[in-house]
Formats: structure tokens, sequence, C-alpha cells
């Protein structure tokens, strides 16, 4: 009776299940900034979320491509071999001769692969090979390197052909997405013949880049998600150049007396205390007065004497602009050239808001370009760049300079937010550097902000290592609060001054929470003690508002309210449309302005979470502080600006 030899299976690798083991467990390492935010630093935790699970996938293909690649050029593939005795045995040959140096099988000795084992004892294994090149060759275009060598190339020529932003996102998403996906249907469609998986290839390859050569990538919203436009749409500086070649400015109010703010005016940042409260208006209705399309800009809106004042960015320059309150009609824009900032997430334009004071408006460019304009004319007093070696020395920002300058008794305050100087003084009549006071390493985003605390008029301002209170006159540092931020995650909200010297700050870093610093002076010696902090929420890029001895405000875009005597957390909303948008107080009205535009009225209470009333505002990402000139509020973002009257 014949019987067939079978040799030992070979072990079935592990490598393809690690990886996607691998790769699922880095796309929820995301969910950790939720579940348990300092595990992990938050560039880590996104960085693995969006290009972790990617990074698996190109290295499963790689595998599956290089590993019998290496087979092929280093490994002996006998397609027949003779098996000495000894060998023969050790197979598991049985019978009488098993023992001698001859054996002569009873029937066919085959492999568990089913080819033919021929038994000479004279004969060493002996393998029938192909030359290195050939199988070089052979094995580059059988498993598909050369295939991939092409999806890499064709890649980037049509990431090259993308518009903008888009060509960012084409490389690291877009480029490895095409690579991955024919990388994948090489292992899935191995054993099909060549002309399937050219096609197979081909078309996954197109669905992976096709959809980056039709759309543009106008910046991201603040969870990282991809802000997409269709690339033929107009851009919103196209749609503004056409509605100016449609509206020429009407030049009216540009004589007359300076201007002057009334009470009801909104004459800065976030208002006149830079605390986002406006006093009670008529009522909550709003009755659409006018809108238009605006260029792209992340700052607010500053009103005085029934004029409008904004930044915006017009192709290469950057521009202060003059709106008349009634009608929206452009008054006098001041354009600077060669003044564009420009960054991938948040897209071009200026961050900061122009200040009103004494008929005059100040304002902080993007690129660092800090003016003074008649508010009444629009002609230019001074400018001073801040980045030139004769000023402050100080480097670009990376997602552009956001301060609002501060004016109080003739100088202009500006927290510089980069490596350098925490704050600088300028003369308000000359535009000439004063002094400089602090510095920092890391980056900041937030304002300087009049206080008074233990009896003494301060300017705050909140840095990358803390928050501190300096003297108006001289720049010398009062205190200062150490809390050190990661260079990843950069101080961006404004601090809340509480009763009883206390002030409020909140971090960026998903976990960071808020500190309550409590400020005591005792003759000339100043102090800081922690009154109260929590984790349990956190502003990021969000400003809160104090109402009644609470706090409220937003955390990832859900509505919350701490006690401010103790930071305790009264309760915060579940579900959330509101992402990283902005709040205000409007008398006992707590307004939300939407990260996508649109408006939510609350009854701010302790108690519960209240119930909103959802009203339609702007259309588009918006960042943008609201803000309330005249009994109208104003929002606007990098598309649009509308105008509403409060009515009852």
């Amino acid at each position: 009776m014949s019987k067939a030899v079978s040799l030992p299976a070979a072990r079935r690798p592990i490598t393809p299940l690690l990886l996607v083991v691998l790769g699922v467990a880095l796309y929820f390492m995301g969910y950790l900034l939720v579940i348990a935010p300092k595990a992990v630093p938050m560039i880590v935790a996104i960085q693995a979320t969006m290009f972790g699970p990617l990074l698996c996938v190109l290295l499963l293909a790689a595998w599956f491509v290089l590993q019998p690649l290496a087979a092929a050029l280093f490994r002996r593939r006998p397609q027949e071999t003779a098996l000495p005795v000894p060998e023969a045995v050790a197979a598991g040959v049985e019978g009488e001769h098993a023992g001698s140096t001859s054996v002569k099988a009873p029937g066919p000795i085959t492999s568990s692969a089913g080819r033919p084992l021929t038994l000479d004892p004279d004969a060493p294994p002996r393998p029938v090979g192909r030359g290195w090149g050939k199988a070089l060759l052979t094995a580059a275009l059988r498993f598909g390197v050369v295939l991939l060598v092409v999806v890499l190339c064709a890649g980037c020529v049509m990431a090259a052909a993308a518009v903008g932003t888009t060509r960012f996102f084409f490389v690291i998403w877009g480029i490895p997405l095409a690579l991955a996906l024919v990388g994948v249907s090489l292992v899935v469609l191995y054993r099909a013949s060549l002309a399937v998986r050219l096609v197979t290839a081909s078309l996954l390859f197109l669905a992976a880049v096709a959809p980056w050569e039709v759309v543009r990538i106008d910046g991201v919203f603040g969870e990282f998600s991809m802000n997409p436009a269709w690339r033929w749409s107009m851009t919103s500086e196209q749609r503004r150049a056409q509605y100016k070649q449609q509206t020429a400015p009407s030049g009216g109010q540009l004589a007359g007396d300076p201007v002057a703010a009334s009470d009801a005016d909104w004459v800065g940042f976030r208002g006149p205390k830079r605390d986002g409260r406006a006093p009670a208006q008529p009522g909550t209705k709003l009755a659409e007065s006018w809108r238009h399309p605006v260029g792209p800009g992340w700052g607010s809106v500053s009103g005085a004497g029934g004029l409008l004042f904004t930044q915006e960015q017009w192709e290469e320059g950057e521009v202060v602009i003059c709106y008349d309150l009634e009608k929206g009609e452009e008054l006098w824009s001041h354009v600077e050239k060669d003044q564009r900032h420009d960054d991938g997430p948040a897209g071009p334009g200026p961050r900061a808001t122009p200040t009103f004071h004494e008929g005059k408006v100040y304002s902080f460019g993007g690129k660092g370009l800090l003016t003074r304009i008649d508010a009444r004319t629009g002609k230019l007093d001074w400018k001073k760049p801040i980045t030139d070696a004769d000023v402050l020395d100080v480097k670009p920002s990376v997602f552009g300079f956001a301060c609002s300058p501060l004016v109080h008794k003739g100088k202009v305050y500006v927290h510089p937010g980069v490596k350098g100087p925490i704050l600088a003084a300028f003369d308000a009549n000359t535009g000439e550097k004063v002094w400089t006071a602090g510095s920092q390493t890391n980056e900041s985003y937030s304002s300087p902000q009049l206080a008074t605390l233990a009896g003494v008029e301060q300017i705050l301002v909140f840095g990358s290592s803390g928050v501190s209170g300096y003297d108006p006159d001289e720049g010398t540092q009062l205190w200062r609060y150490e809390w050190n931020s990661e260079a990843t995650a950069q101080p961006s909200v404004q601090p809340t001054v509480l009763p009883g010297d206390r002030v409020v700050v909140g971090g960026a870093q998903p976990g960071a929470g808020f500190r309550c610093v409590k400020v005591t002076k005792a003759g000339e010696v100043w102090k800081t003690e922690e009154a109260w902090k929590t984790e349990e929420v956190t502003p990021r890029f969000n400003d809160v508002v104090q109402h009644e001895g609470h706090l409220y405000g937003l955390d990832s875009g859900r509505l919350f309210c701490l006690d401010a005597s103790n930071g305790e957390l009264r309760w915060k909303t579940r579900g959330t449309t509101a992402g990283n948008g902005q709040v205000m107080l409007i008398g006992k009205k707590l307004l939300v302005l939407e990260e996508r535009g649109r408006l939510a009225w609350y009854d701010p209470t302790p108690d519960a979470a209240p119930k909103p009333e959802f009203v339609d505002g702007i259309k588009g990402k918006t960042w943008n502080h609201p803000a309330v000139v005249r009994g109208r509020l104003i929002v606007r973002n990098g598309d649009w600006i509308a105008c509403f009257a409060l009515k009852e």
C-alpha cells in the first residue's frame, strides 16, 4: 500500500493581525482626550488618530509586497527536490528499509503542497531557481512594487494640480490613502489575473484621489475636521471682490467732528471691559437689517458713533475697514500691501479686533503690523511692524498675531504672543516703543486686559507661562501665577475677573480645566494663591462670561455652568451643535454664536441646563465673537457680516 509523505505546514504569520490591531488601537487613542485627557499629550493623540490607522494599512500593504519579494530573492524555492535518506526518514517514511542507505518507496512521496519528492541517497537539496535579475523583475511585477511606485508618482503629480491648501491635505491623506487601497487590493486579489488587479487598482486609485481634485479645503474646524468646498465655487475673497465691484464706497460721514463713543457702543474686543457682557436690550427677537460678503478674518467688530470697524484680507493686502451701522455700506478702507497671513488650519486673514479710542482706530495685523487710523476719515496716522529688529525683533506667529490692542492713558499695549516679551507698550500718538515687560518661550493668543486688583489698576496678560499683572505706567510685573502650557496647546482665552480680587483663566489642552487665582497685596508685597481649580471642563478657544456668581462657557461644544465661588460644575449639556463657538451675555440672556453660524438664546440658571431657542445667523465657519452696538447684534465670520436689530 502506497503512502504519501507530508511535510509540516508553514507557520501562519501574525504580522497582518498585529497591524490590524495596532491600527484600531491608534484610531481609538483620540477618545482618550475625552475619557482621560491627561493620559497622553494632545498632539500625540490627534496625530495617532489622524494618521495611525492609515499608516498601519500602508505597512500591511508593504508587508504583503515585500515579503514574497524577499522570498524570491533570498530564499530557495525548489520546484523539485531530491531528499537524502536521513531527511526521508525524518519526513516519516516507514517500512522495512527505513534504516538503510537506499530507500525504495512503496509509492509516490509528496510534500504538503503536492510536489513530488524523489528519494536519492546521493542527491543533496538542490533548488531549481532563477537568476537574481530575472527574479527581481518578476517578483516586482507580480507583487505590485512597480504599481505602487506608479501610484505614488501619479499622486504627486495630481497633488501639484490641487488647489491651495488642498495640496497639503492631498499629500498627507490623499496619496497615503491611494497607496493603502492599492496595496490592500493586491492582498485581496493576489490570485487574480494581472488584468483584474490592474483594473481594480486603477479604479481604487481614482476613487482615492479624484475628490481632492474637485474640492478645496478652506482650513479646518475647531476639532480639526476639514472645511471643504467645491473647487469651482467662489472663495470668500472672490465673493467680496465681486460685491465691491457692484457697490462703490458711499463716502458718507468722511467729514465732520471726531468720532465719539457712547455707553451703547462696543469699543473693542468683547466690549468695553473685554468681558463679553452687553447691557440689556429691548428684546431678543432678531430683525435682519443687512448682510453682505466680507474678506477673510477671524477678529470681531468694534463700533462707535454709528460706525463699525473690522479687519479683513483682500488678496495680498490686509485691510482695516469701516462700515455704516445703519446700512452696512463701506465708508472707508485702509489697505496695507504685502501683509497676508495664511495658515492651513484657519486659512487667510487677520485674527484681531480693532480698538476704538478717542476718535482713533488701533489695529494689529496677522503679520504683526500695529497701526493707528483716524476713525472718521480712514487716514493712517502711524504704523509699526513689531517683527522689525528696531521694534520688538520677534519672529512671526505660527497661527498669526491675534492680540487686540489695549489703549489706556496714552499708551497702546500689545501681547505679541510669541517668544520674547509678554507685554509691550507704545506711545499712542507716535507709535514709538515705550517699554517691554516679561518674557515667554511658547506661543499664546490672548489680549491684554485692564483690571483693578487689591485696589491697584493693572494690566492682565494670560501667556504661555501663566497669568500676570503689570503696572500700566512702567511695565513692572506686580505678580505672577505660574501655569505653563504645552507648546501645542496655547492659551487663547481672556482672564475673567471675579469679585474678591480673583482671576479665572482656562487652559487649551483638553483636561487642563480652569484655575482661580486670589491676588493679595500687603504693603509692597504681592502674593497669589490658588482659590480653586477644576478639570471637569476646559474652555480651550472659547471665552466664558460670568452672571450672578456663575461662569458659563463651552467645553468642546457643550454648554456648562460653574459655581464661581468654588469651581463646582453645576451642569453640562450632553448633546451639542455649538462646536468652538463663542458665548456672550446680553442683559440676563445668554447668547451662543455656534461654530457654524447659528445663534442660540438661553436663560442662564445654575439649577439645570436650559433649553435653547435657535435663530438663523450666518453660514460658514464662525470663530468670531459677536458684538452689540447701539441696539444691534453684529455677527461676522470669514465669509459674511450681518446686522440684526434686537426687538421685543
